[in-house]
């Protein structure tokens, strides 16, 4: 694997991990979040120019430690092409069994009679 700049790194995980809380990420809810556990300020204009790449200077090893924990992956990812490339395969299997899931999912809902829908509607609202 070619080795791939920080920012490379850093769109990678917003174009293709949720935030730890389960949320899609975003520069704004990365800021937010890391506010909220008390760290120290980003604006999520800084955030989407570390992730574009139109920011001089690499970014801070302590922006690297938070945005590892909102990612909830593990620091070396930054370094460490083993680990990056680790990372980054665990989550193209993942992206393929939820597109296998998905598919699986509408092939059975569409052969469902109304009153299955209905039902499975209900389950799920009571989920």
């Amino acid at each position: 694997m070619a080795q791939t700049s920080v920012s490379e790194k850093v769109d990678f995980l917003f174009k293709n991990v949720p935030a730890v809380t389960g949320d899609p990420a975003s520069p704004a809810a990365a800021v937010a979040w890391i506010a909220e556990q008390d760290g120290p300020t980003y604006s999520s204009g800084h955030l989407r120019n570390v992730r574009s790449g139109h920011r001089s200077g690499a970014p801070s090893f302590e922006l690297l430690s938070w945005l590892a924990r909102y990612f909830a992956i593990p620091i070396e990812f930054f370094s460490d092409n083993d680990v990056e490339l680790a990372i980054r395969t665990d989550i193209a299997r993942l992206q393929t069994e939820a597109v296998a899931l998905r598919s699986e999912l509408a092939t059975k809902v569409f052969s469902m009679t109304p009153e299955q829908l209905a039902e499975l509607r209900a389950h799920l609202d009571d989920h």
